[in-house]
Parts: structure tokens; sequence; C-alpha cells
């Protein structure tokens, strides 16, 4: 599936945005840091499918902790699921919503902690975006599962169905002192 280059783009700002935030400082002025007790690999992941409903296009967002973004711009609504078969995000034209009930909501909240404003305490749904794309570190691309294979169901309100299917793999970082 081809990306626009709109969504090449965002999804590289977003990259960059990640690991420039991952970086130490002392990294980006002086060269490498020796660190001990540093991996000896890295996890990465890949998309080996993109979910079949058109409008829909999926970017891995490389990191220490890999993320997805997704972007929609179909006319109906899409439900991306959770970890537990629930709806976690909901894409429309208007925007991306989040759902607090989610099982995944926690994971979410923690990596954008001004999502959530007093006056929408009570509902299930929340705005966590003005516009059809999300970014979001999601648990099943997460280095803790280690390598395999994942993927996260998406569907749209007239019935459709599909995911979005990857891997992930375990990929050896470069042995000191060879630059």
């Amino acid at each position: 599936m081809q990306m626009t280059k709109k969504a090449r783009t965002l999804a590289e700002a977003a990259m960059f945005a990640l690991l420039g935030s991952a970086l130490p400082s002392t990294l980006l002025a002086h060269g490498a840091v020796e660190v001990d007790n540093a991996p000896e690999h890295i996890m990465q992941a890949s998309i080996s499918q993109s979910a079949a409903i058109p409008g829909l296009s999926a970017v891995i967002l490389d990191a220490p902790q890999p993320g997805i973004l997704v972007s929609y711009r179909g006319s109906d609504v899409l439900t991306v699921e959770d970890t537990e078969g629930r709806g976690l995000l909901r894409f429309s034209p208007d925007g991306v919503l989040a759902n607090r009930s989610s099982a995944d909501w926690p994971g979410l909240s923690e990596a954008r902690p001004g999502m959530v404003h007093s006056s929408t305490k009570d509902k299930a749904w929340v705005k966590v975006s003005a516009t059809p794309s999300f970014g979001w570190l999601d648990p099943r691309l997460g280095v803790e599962r280690g390598e395999g294979l994942w993927r996260i169901p998406v569907s749209t309100g007239s019935g459709a169905q599909s995911e979005i299917r990857g891997l992930l793999t375990r990929n050896p970082l470069p042995k000191e002192g060879h630059h």
C-alpha cells in the first residue's frame, strides 16, 4: 500500500520527535557515551500486512519502544480494537477518540498525560486528536513480548473487518569497537 507524501512526512516527524526525546543530551553534544549493561539487541517492529480497509494507512514508528501511526481518510468511522477485543480508538473525519474504559487506556494516558481534562472525567470516549491520524505505543508491539507475530484488529461502522499484521524481530546492536 502506497503512503501519501503527507502521511510519510507525518510519520517521519513523529519518529524524529520520539527518537530526539529518547536520546540523552550528552550523546547529542559529545558523541557516544559509555553505558554499563547496555542491551545486546533491539526489538524492531514491521508491518507485514496492511488492513484491507480503503483510506487506512499505518506505519511503524521506530524508537526504543516501537509505536504505530494510523491515518484514516475514509468516510465511515474506523475502530481500532484493544488487546481484549474492545474498542480502543475511533477514527473519523473529525479526529480520533480514545476509550477510557479500554484495557489499553493506561498506556495511552501515560504517554499523553495532558489528554484528559476535568470536564471529560465522566465520558468513556475522549478526543485525542483533531485530525484523523494518531500514533501510540501499542502493547502488542512491546519489547517485553519478544520476537513474534502481532496483529491489531480494525473495523468500520459498516461492518468491514480487517487487521494490521506484523512481526517483532530481535536485531543485534553493533559490538563495541566497531565504529
